[in-house]
């Protein structure tokens, strides 16, 4: 339970810093300059913030089953333990990664443009 609990806590305080993320984009977005340096980063982290969370919970959804299964015995449940690997949110992780490189190339544009005269 104290396991289970830790790990909501984790889970939560990503969340957290990932919508502090989108925040901070929105908020140049917002300003008119979406395309600042730092806008590049922040998303990348997302992408990569993504991809470490969808692996993170397919380990604590394995192990939490490899728990039960040795722990725990009913008349007629069979328990399954599974990688159950969700291939869309690597994807949507995978293409947030693109999009910040998007952004990285939108702000190495932005700048030489604004330094033609």
């Amino acid at each position: 339970l104290a396991g289970a609990a830790a790990g909501l806590v984790v889970v939560l305080a990503l969340v957290l810093w990932v919508l502090g993320q989108l925040r901070a984009v929105f908020r140049t977005v917002r300003a008119g300059q979406p395309f600042v340096a730092a806008n590049a980063g922040r998303i990348r982290r997302i992408g990569y913030a993504v991809i470490a969370g969808e692996i993170a919970r397919t380990a604590v959804v394995y192990l939490g089953m490899r728990y039960a299964l040795t722990r725990f015995a009913f008349q007629g449940v069979g328990l399954e333990t599974r990688v159950d690997l969700h291939i869309i949110a690597l994807v949507c992780g995978f293409i947030i990664l693109v999009i910040a490189e998007v952004f990285r190339e939108g702000t190495r544009l932005h700048d030489e443009q604004s330094l033609t005269v």
